[in-house]
C-alpha cells in the first residue's frame, strides 16, 4: 500500500508523514519517522514476533521486556 499499511479499526492517518498508523501500544512508546511504534527500551537480541506475543512482553510498569511464559519457539 502506497501509505504503509491499509487503514483498519483504530488506526489514524498521519498527514505529516502521509500513511495509517496503528495505535500506540503503550504510553511511554514513541513514532518513529517511519511510522513505527518504538520501545523506550530496545528490543532483546532473539526476539521474535509470533501468535503468541513473541518471545518477549513489553512491562509498562518496570519499563523492561520480560520473556513470555506463552512462547514457544519455532
Amino acid at each position: 500500500n502506497f501509505r504503509k499499511q491499509f487503514a483498519g479499526v483504530g488506526m489514524t492517518y498521519n498527514s505529516e508523514l502521509n500513511m495509517f498508523i496503528s495505535p500506540k501500544p503503550f504510553p511511554s512508546w514513541t513514532l518513529d519517522s517511519n511510522g513505527d511504534w518504538q520501545p523506550p527500551v530496545a528490543k532483546p537480541a532473539g526476539w521474535t514476533p509470533t501468535n503468541a506475543g513473541g518471545s518477549h512482553l513489553w512491562n509498562e510498569e518496570s519499563q523492561t521486556w520480560e520473556v513470555n511464559p506463552n512462547h514457544t519457539a519455532p
